[in-house]
Parts: C-alpha cells; structure tokens; sequence
C-alpha cells in the first residue's frame, strides 16, 4: 500500500520519520519499534488511557488494528515544530478504510467497511519518538459497526 494523498507535506525531518513510522505501522511493513521509541515512552490512547513502554505501545497499536483489513490509508496533513527549550514536536491527521473482519477490541466481526479518523502527535527525544498522543473518534467506528 501506499499513502494515497497527502494534502499538507511538511518537509522537516521529524515530520518525514514519524509519516514514515506510521505508514509502516498501518501497512504492517517492517517495523521495528526500537527503531522510532524511546525505552521509556508515553502513549496517551483512547479513552485517556497512559501506556508506558515500546513494547506495550506496539501491543497497544497490533490489539486495535487486528480488528481490521486495511484496504487503503492516507495522511492528509502533517507538521512539525521545534523551538528552543521544547522538544521537537510532529503531528499528522490521518483516515484509514477498513474491512472489520475479525473479533476483538471491537467485537464480533461484521465484514463492514470502516472508515477511521485519527490525529496523531509526537514529541521527540534526541531522536525517538518519547510520548505521543492519538486521538481516534471510536464512537464513529462503533457506530458505524452497529448500524
């Protein structure tokens, strides 16, 4: 797969890594997660819950997408910003469209498509990725399984 548009190309490194990181996270390519965290990273995920660590943030990430075939994906926008005194920040608005196809996080599988909104923000240590946040709309995807 491929990203299939992106809107708002920032070209600054930081903001080039984490579309990279997430592309490959989405598209299951190889990924290894040493390779964009930082052993003692924050993930603030849905429903305000605060996951400590690399390998339970990827735990985190594989729980949610197992629920789904990804069919296409895109990043429509993405920035980043660094200022002195503060870290590197990056951030990206992101739709995935997916086939709910098997049971988990979400329930039984339906076979329905999907379409999932994200934005995701990342603060960067020297060069990982030390805390980020995602912001899915999971009501929309509940509702959109149920109906």
């Amino acid at each position: 797969m491929s990203i299939e548009g992106i809107l708002n190309d920032c070209k600054n490194d930081y903001a080039i890594k984490y579309k990279d990181y997430f592309t490959k996270l989405i598209t299951k390519n190889t990924l290894s997660i040493n390779d964009y965290y930082d052993r003692a990273a924050q993930l603030y995920w849905i429903g305000g819950e605060l996951i400590y660590s690399r390998e339970q943030i990827f735990e985190k990430w594989n729980i949610f997408l197992s629920c789904f075939k990804i069919l296409k994906h895109e990043i429509s926008s993405s920035i980043s910003l660094s200022q002195n005194r503060m870290r590197p920040r990056s951030a990206i608005r992101w739709r995935l469209i997916c086939k709910h196809n098997s049971n988990g996080y979400f329930g039984t599988a339906t076979n329905k498509e999907i379409e999932i909104y994200g934005i995701s923000h990342a603060e960067f240590g020297r060069q990982d990725i030390v805390r980020e946040f995602i912001l899915i709309d999971e009501i929309s995807i509940w509702k959109q399984i149920l109906i």
